[in-house]
């Protein structure tokens, strides 16, 4: 399927789903003001701490920070596989808070 921009291809047909955002949405709504390369360092930063095994206020503070990122583009989540790590850290927690 080729899209167009306004996430239509050719013949009309919505293809929203397959559209990611260009920039993360903040819970407001809004586009972030954070470049793809701030939010590779932000997230590659937080899966750090995340794998770790640190103290559970490293692990929330570094969850925190990501859900302050808000919706994060697939060329982060691909290239830093944080949904693997963040997953793997619910399984493995303790603390019902990061869970």
């Amino acid at each position: 399927v080729v899209l167009e921009p306004n996430g239509f291809s050719e013949d009309g047909a919505s293809h929203a789903a397959l559209v990611a955002p260009a920039v993360p949405v903040d819970g407001n709504g809004s586009a972030s003001s954070m470049s793809i390369e701030d939010l590779l360092r932000q997230v590659q930063e937080c899966k750090v701490v995340l794998e770790s095994n640190g103290s559970s206020e490293d692990l929330l503070g570094a969850l925190l920070k990501l859900k302050k990122c808000g919706c994060l583009p697939t060329k982060v989540l691909g290239d830093t596989l944080i949904g693997k790590t963040v997953n793997a850290v619910a399984k493995g927690a303790e603390d019902d808070a990061v869970r």
